[in-house]
Parts: structure tokens; sequence; C-alpha cells
């Protein structure tokens, strides 16, 4: 199916989930020195956390084309909006030390590389 073929109901609601989504996907990475600084920590960590969020964005993009290729896009695309959430909301929001903010940009990076290549795949979803 493609995107001509689509109830025309379904993609302007696809289109807006997508990008109020899209408009967090970067704050994260953004933050991440900043955010490391005001703890206090080295100034070491974080570009060392970005460097560990990059691998791990490559990573992520493998897991979740072969999570593509087994389910379906919008499965697929759930997981990694969920691990999104989970590395938000707990391992950034208790972070305290230096291993809390790898551990955060290595799920962070797993679960935002699949968001890259999934939304591509969206509008052609059944």
């Amino acid at each position: 199916m493609n995107a001509s073929t689509k109830p025309a109901v379904l993609l302007p609601i696809e289109t807006r989930a997508e990008r109020s989504t899209g408009l967090g996907f970067f704050l994260p990475t953004l933050w991440l020195p900043s955010f490391v600084r005001a703890l206090d920590m080295p100034s070491f960590v974080g570009p060392l956390g970005l460097a560990l969020y990059n691998l791990f964005v490559c990573i992520g993009a493998v897991i979740h084309g072969a999570l593509v290729d087994r389910y379906h896009a919008t499965t697929a695309m759930l997981v990694s909006t969920v691990g999104q959430m989970v590395a938000i909301f707990v391992f950034w929001g208790l972070t305290n030390n230096q291993a809390m903010v790898y551990v955060f940009a290595m799920i962070y990076g797993v679960f935002a590389g699949g968001k890259r290549i999934l939304v591509n795949l969206l509008p052609f979803t059944q």
C-alpha cells in the first residue's frame, strides 16, 4: 500500500504524531553536555556520552531494521517510542553520576536510532 491508497484520514494523523514526537527527538542530545556540566561532572563526560549515543544509534538502526523485517513497522515504532520514553524518564531523570549518563546515552541511542529509519516507512504501512 502506498501513500496514495491509504485512507485520507490516517495520513494527517500520522503526520501530526510524527512531527510532534520529532520535535523532542533531538533535545536530549542537545542538552546532554549542559546537563552534565550542571551536575558538576568532569568535562569529558558530556562528549563521551554523545559519542556513546552516536555509536548506539548505529546499533539501534540495525536492530530496528531487523524488527521491521519480522514485524509490522508500527510495532517497531511503538518499541522505539516506549524505549525512548523509558530512557528519558527513568535513566535521564534519575541521573546523578557518570555511569547513569552513559547508560542513558546507550539506551536512548539504541531506541532513537530506530526512529530515524522507521519514520520513512510510516506512509507506506498498511
